[in-house]
């Protein structure tokens, strides 16, 4: 008996220590701060918008999508070549976070087509054809998944 309460705590230790360990999933969660932020940058006041984003926890991938928005909206406005340059590698970044997110999550495959999207757009803004149409042809399938 003693040794079967030995075993059955040390499993019971795995299983517990095992569970700290594991990290959840980052996800999407649109919450006030979130809108807050969304209403900011559709009415350009990018600083503000910012400073609530840089507030949001780290495995809230809302920041992520809404900072995407942001970049697209200042290269796409000011057309500058070197905020374009920079905001399509933080745009890769963001990418490869938004794969991280679980597949049967919606936010998943929205956050990823609305990246390539935005990318596509300002691509062809900058006359990279090519760039521009691997962004969009990539992020069709995304926005067709989503809708099934």
């Amino acid at each position: 008996m003693n040794r079967r309460k030995k075993r059955s705590t040390l499993v019971f230790l795995f299983l517990f220590l095992t569970l700290l360990t594991l990290k959840a999933a980052p996800r999407v969660a649109f919450n006030t701060q979130c809108r807050d932020a969304h209403a900011h940058v559709y009415n350009f006041r990018f600083l503000a918008a910012e400073k609530i984003l840089a507030g949001l926890p780290a495995d809230n991938l809302a920041a992520p999508l809404l900072s995407d928005y942001i970049d697209f909206l200042r290269v796409f406005i000011d057309e500058d070549a070197t905020a374009y340059k920079a905001g399509r590698l933080r745009a890769i970044k963001r990418l490869e976070r938004f794969e991280q997110m679980a597949d049967q999550d919606p936010w998943k495959r929205f956050c990823l087509a609305e990246t390539k999207l935005h990318w596509g757009l300002a691509a062809f803004k900058f006359k990279e054809y090519y760039t521009a149409f691997t962004y969009l042809r990539s992020a069709n399938p995304d926005f067709r998944e989503n809708l099934r």
